[in-house]
């Protein structure tokens, strides 16, 4: 059977093989798929989770400043703010604009309040979260693509916890700047839904060169007209990692299941292949036993498949084989009778022809005694017609027994 087994294993290893191709193909698409999944979760999850943060924020806020939201005058005689008009210190951004109104909370102003900035810091210490409070200011064009010529209102930055080391290493925080508006294609995002839609925004961005998961709501004065913005964000690098994680370990389940699968699918391949190339030994041994010599060997395998019209084909060819080695068996047996018969004949000539040349030699000499009779016509004419009837009745008898031996 190592034959069988042979074929068994190479047609079991080609398919596992192509189990193997396909398993791992599915395997990589189905981690891919759940990778995304994962990510959405986690990115479901920092949306909750920041949600709820603010909310304690807000909270914890009204706690330590209490009071409504509200825009006041701000002091006679006040000289214009040294702000930036975009998303960043940067020196083409850089203007002074008048703000006659402030942002307040209850009694406390937000920019330039120490009390205000401590109570963000303790807020971002205790929950994690970013914070910023923006003041909404009037329309006004920026050479900000982000900002852009925020007709809704714009977003000025007057208190953050956001800080981020610039090139020096010094840590900087961004007040002063105005909140991006839009994206790249021009539609509302971050603090312009909140300011054109009056409305919250949650989404994923970089701020300040962090990847983070971010929040935007409205400040709403007494009367619900929104004064404000309040951020919120949350690195979302925690996120991305536990995302990574769950991914990981379902990545190495699946590769497990998979290894699980090949090995069992291979082992089960191999068993039904074997099985199945099982009747082709037979086929062989049959095979081996007519070229020993052995021509009435037959398989005797009865099947409705392929192998079955293997072995009905091959029993024909052993029938056929057989009757041609009988007719050739009895062909040579008559032509062993025909040169027998040939060398008798043969033999028979032989002796034919040396009784022959014995004729001729009597011829020849019963010749000489004619001659000699008739050169010395001593004789008779009886004796010479009796000689020469004798010669005519020995060469008439040699000539029978030559056409009855080349007829025989």
């Amino acid at each position: 059977m190592a034959a069988s087994r042979s074929i068994a294993t190479r047609v079991a290893l080609v398919i596992s093989v192509i189990l193997v191709a396909a398993i791992a193909a599915s395997g990589a698409f189905a981690w891919h798929r759940t990778d995304r999944e994962v990510v959405a979760l986690q990115s479901h999850e920092a949306a909750a989770r920041l949600e709820r943060d603010l909310q304690l924020a807000r909270r914890i806020f009204d706690e330590r400043v209490p009071g409504p939201w509200h825009l006041e005058p701000a002091p006679a005689g006040s000289a214009p703010v040294a702000l930036y008009n975009g998303n960043g210190r940067k020196d083409a951004f850089r203007t002074e604009e008048a703000l006659p109104l402030r942002l307040w909370k209850g009694r406390e102003p937000v920019l330039g309040n120490p009390k205000v900035e401590q109570v963000l810091f303790a807020i971002d210490s205790l929950t994690g979260v970013e914070l910023t409070l923006a003041q909404r200011l009037p329309p006004r064009a920026s050479p900000d693509p982000a900002v852009g010529d925020g007709t809704a209102g714009r977003a000025l930055r007057l208190a953050t916890t956001v800080a981020r080391r610039d090139s020096a290493g010094v840590l900087r925080r961004a007040t002063l700047t105005v909140m991006p508006n839009r994206d790249a294609a021009g539609r509302p995002v971050a603090a312009g839904v909140v300011l054109a839609r009056d409305s919250v925004f949650a989404g994923r961005a970089t701020v300040a060169g962090v990847d983070s998961w971010t929040r935007y709501e409205p400040l709403r004065d007494a009367a619900g007209r929104t004064v404000g913005v309040l951020y919120g964000g949350l690195p979302f690098a925690p996120f991305e990692a536990s995302a990574e994680a769950a991914s990981l370990r379902i990545a190495r389940l699946l590769a497990l299941v998979g290894v699980v699968a090949a090995l069992v699918g291979t082992g089960l391949l191999f068993l039904l292949v074997r099985r199945a190339l099982r009747p082709l030994g037979t086929i062989r041994d049959a095979a081996r036993a007519i070229a020993g010599g052995d021509v009435r060997t037959r398989t005797g395998l009865r099947r409705d498949d392929e192998v079955g019209e293997l072995s009905t084909a091959f029993d024909t060819m052993a029938d056929r084989v057989e009757t041609l080695l009988a007719d050739a068996r009895e062909s040579a047996a008559r032509l062993e009778a025909l040169a027998a018969r040939d060398r008798e004949a043969m033999d028979r000539i032989r002796r034919l022809i040396e009784e022959v040349e014995f004729a001729a030699a009597q011829l020849s000499a019963s010749c000489v005694e004619v001659d000699r009779a008739a050169g010395t016509a001593a004789g008779s004419g009886r004796d010479v017609a009796a000689a020469m009837d004798e010669v005519l009745r020995g060469t008439q008898a040699t000539a029978g027994q030559l056409t009855d031996a080349l007829r025989a």
